[in-house]
């Protein structure tokens, strides 16, 4: 088991998503994105958990069912677009090759299509069927992936580094289509000293990171391959939505 891809071809040359294979139907995905913003205001962007939906355009539900101290459990449902080619589907079938067919053609979620109506088709202009739902999603052989689950999260405290300060989310689903789903949120803020002609100190720049780690394995039916490519597609929508929201916040909250 080891090492599958390093994926920096997003369109945001500054995130990398990185896919281990950890068992025969399991992935361990790690991503990262470089943030101009404090760790504290990453750190409230995140853990509004209400307001996630309100900028991240694949959630369509962020619900805090219950909250003590350091846990919280959240309710999430996903906004979902399914797009394939009804031809192409057809002839993988009759060839025989129906799930290399899929796996080839089924392009599954390209975030931002908020505000779709719920199950509804049409036609695009290169002939591909898309079909849009919330909470749910048709994969092959007339199979259905739900997108949503029960999420505990557990907020971890500030650590301090030699050169700065860490805090991380742990979360694990307890409900959902996944057999395993968990991992961590992980925000880094660290100082480095400004110099001027290599000698003379002009005093320190701080540089955050947020980092996201999960392990997954779906239940028993669904092959990992069929969705691994949707999850690598919706961390990277993610994770320039909460920088783009951090960002925006960071004028107005101070820095620790």
């Amino acid at each position: 088991m080891g090492l599958l891809s390093v994926d920096r071809s997003s369109g945001d040359d500054d995130i990398e998503i990185e896919i281990e294979e950890i068992r025969k139907n399991s992935r361990r995905i790690r991503s990262q994105i470089p943030i101009d913003a404090s760790l504290q205001t990453v750190w409230n962007i995140l853990t509004e958990y209400e307001k996630l939906a309100d900028f991240i355009p694949g959630l369509a539900v962020s619900q805090v069912l219950e909250r003590r101290g350091n846990f919280v459990r959240l309710f999430q449902n996903r906004r979902q677009q399914a797009m394939f080619n009804r031809r192409q589907f057809r002839l993988g079938r009759e060839n025989g090759e129906l799930l290399d067919e899929v796996e080839r053609r089924w392009s599954l979620l390209e975030l931002g299509v908020a505000g779709v109506g719920v199950g509804r088709t049409w036609k695009c202009r290169s002939g591909e069927l898309e079909t849009t739902a919330i909470g749910q999603q048709n994969l092959a052989f007339g199979l259905i992936f739900n997108a949503k689950g029960t999420i505990d999260c557990y907020e971890k405290p500030l650590e301090n580094l030699p050169s700065g300060h860490r805090r991380e989310i742990e979360f694990k689903m307890i409900e959902g289509d996944f057999k395993l789903f968990e991992g961590k949120w992980s925000i880094e803020q660290y100082s480095i000293e400004r110099c001027e002609d290599g000698d003379s100190s002009e005093g320190q720049e701080s540089h955050t990171t947020l980092s996201y780690v999960v392990d997954v394995e779906p239940k028993l039916w669904l092959p990992v391959r069929l969705v691994e490519g949707r999850l690598c597609r919706e961390i990277t929508v993610n994770l320039s939505c909460i920088r783009v929201e951090a960002q925006k916040a960071s004028h107005d909250i101070p820095s620790i």
